[in-house]
């Protein structure tokens, strides 16, 4: 019942507990809404906005001004809205946008960004970094824990409370190993359709600051990785932001 793109973009947030909120909204024929797109680097956190199929179909993976506005609310209530590998370009452009045109501009640049991001992770799962990827990246202890939603509203999509309870049953092991699994094949399936075209897509510099990030996971520096790693998504930011404004 898991939400199969969680593993093909390595969304972060409570996963367990979004995609069973998700399956309490199908149940009463209702689309749930991410207001803040996987596909585009958010997490998946267990907040939906009802609409019809139609609508869910027709919007896609674009964000609407209001839903800019509804993740930099939410953000201001301490709620983590996206996740951590695509937090820089979210944070370079969010409060530039200033309408639904620009909206959808900022979703294509974060495809864009998250297109990347992936090709980076692949490069990292193909030199045998998966222990770093998992233990930075992954989260499958929310698979041991078991969602119960009080006061399920279909209307307005939310529920008065929400419970988790610890579970340690082994298929409840084996879906956590399960999401470790799917999501590091996600990566395997990624590296071969991009394989010829990775320089053009990440540029030379970042290539070039990739090797420092493999150079330092190879000699077992995953601080360092991750600083350099951090190095690169924020040169990313940048250079999107800079996409963003020269089109105004």
């Amino acid at each position: 019942g898991e939400d199969r793109r969680v593993y093909e973009f390595w969304a972060e947030g409570d996963w367990k507990t979004a995609s069973w909120l998700m399956k309490s909204f199908n149940k009463n024929k209702i689309s749930p809404d991410h207001i803040g797109p996987i596909s585009l680097g958010f997490c998946h956190r267990p907040k939906f906005k009802p609409i019809t199929k139609r609508e869910n179909i027709a919007k896609g993976n674009r964000m609407t001004f209001e839903d800019v506005q509804d993740l930099i609310r939410d953000e201001s209530k301490g709620e983590q809205v996206v996740s951590w590998h695509s937090s820089f370009i979210w944070n370079k452009i969010k409060n530039h946008v200033k309408n639904d045109d620009e909206a959808e501009r900022l979703s294509k640049l974060m495809r864009k960004n998250l297109h990347q991001i992936l090709i980076i992770f692949s490069i990292i799962h193909s030199e045998k970094h998966d222990d770093f990827l998992i233990k930075t990246f992954l989260h499958p202890d929310f698979a041991l824990y078991q969602p119960i939603f009080r006061d399920f509203n279909p209307e307005t999509g939310t529920c008065s409370k929400i419970d988790k309870k610890r579970v340690s049953r082994t298929e409840h092991l084996r879906n956590a190993q399960r999401y470790v699994r799917k999501s590091l094949e996600s990566l395997e399936n990624y590296k071969v359709k991009n394989n010829r075209r990775i320089s053009s897509i990440l540029g030379n510099e970042i290539t070039t600051l990739l090797q420092n990030v493999l150079e330092a996971l190879s000699n077992h520096n995953e601080a360092q990785a991750r600083e350099d790693l951090t190095s690169i998504f924020e040169l990313m930011a940048k250079q999107a932001l800079n996409d963003f404004l020269s089109e105004r």
